[in-house]
C-alpha cells in the first residue's frame, strides 16, 4: 500500500504542505497521509506514531543507499566479469613489470589483470557488507525521554534486511568509509 502511494508523484503535494507548515518532514508525511488515508483510513493514523523526523530521514537515506548499493554491485559484477575475460584472453601476453615507477622483471598482462580482478572481487565483498550494514529502518519513538514507551533507539530490521543492535549513524559512517576505500582502490 505504501509503495503504491509512493509510486505516485508526491513531490508537488509535499512541497505544498511544506510551504504551509514550514517543515519538510511534516510536509512529506502530510502528503503521504493524504494518499494513504483514502486506501486505508485506519492505517493512516499510525503512519507517524512513534516515528521521529530523524527516523523518517534516516530510514529514507537507508533505502536510497541500499538501492544505490544494488546498482553498484551490478556494475562491479560487470567490471569484474570483463576483467576476468581480459585476463584469460591476455594470459600469456608479456609486458614490462613496474615497481616504484620504473621497469622491473617482465610479467604477463594476464597476471596484471588477475590482480585487478582480485581487487574488483574485494570491492564487491565490501559493497555487500556495506549494503547489509546500512539496510535498516529506524524507529526510536518520541523525542526526548518518554516514560510511556519502552522503545530503544536501535535500528529495526525491515523485511528482507539484516539485523544488528548498533545505532544508525555509525552504520552510515562505515558505509561512507567503504565507498572512499573502493574509490581509492581504483587509482
Amino acid at each position: 500500500l505504501f509503495r503504491r502511494a509512493m509510486d505516485r508523484c508526491l513531490v508537488e503535494k509535499a512541497l505544498e504542505f511544506e510551504s504551509r507548515m514550514g517543515h519538510e518532514v511534516f510536509g512529506l508525511l502530510s502528503a503521504v497521509l493524504d494518499e494513504v488515508s483514502f486506501a486505508a483510513p485506519n492505517l493512516a493514523r499510525y503512519l507517524h506514531y512513534g516515528l521521529t523526523s530523524s527516523d523518517l530521514l534516516d530510514t529514507a537515506l537507508a533505502l536510497q543507499l541500499t538501492a544505490s548499493a544494488d546498482r553498484i554491485l551490478q556494475d562491479w559484477d560487470a567490471v569484474a566479469g570483463r576483467i576476468k575475460g581480459l585476463a584469460k584472453r591476455h594470459g600469456s601476453a608479456w609486458m614490462a613489470g613496474r615497481t616504484h615507477g620504473i621497469q622491473a622483471e617482465p610479467i604477463t598482462f594476464g597476471i596484471k589483470l588477475a590482480g585487478w580482478y582480485g581487487e574488483a572481487q574485494r570491492n564487491i565483498e565490501r559493497v555487500k557488507r556495506v549494503r547489509q550494514t546500512i539496510a535498516f529502518g529506524k524507529l526510536s519513538a518520541r523525542s526526548g525521554p518518554s516514560p510511556t514507551t519502552r522503545r530503544t533507539s536501535s535500528p529495526a530490521p525491515w523485511p528482507g534486511w539484516g539485523s544488528s543492535p548498533s545505532p544508525w549513524r555509525p552504520r552510515w559512517c562505515r558505509g561512507t568509509g567503504t565507498r572512499i576505500t573502493i574509490t581509492l582502490s581504483c587509482y
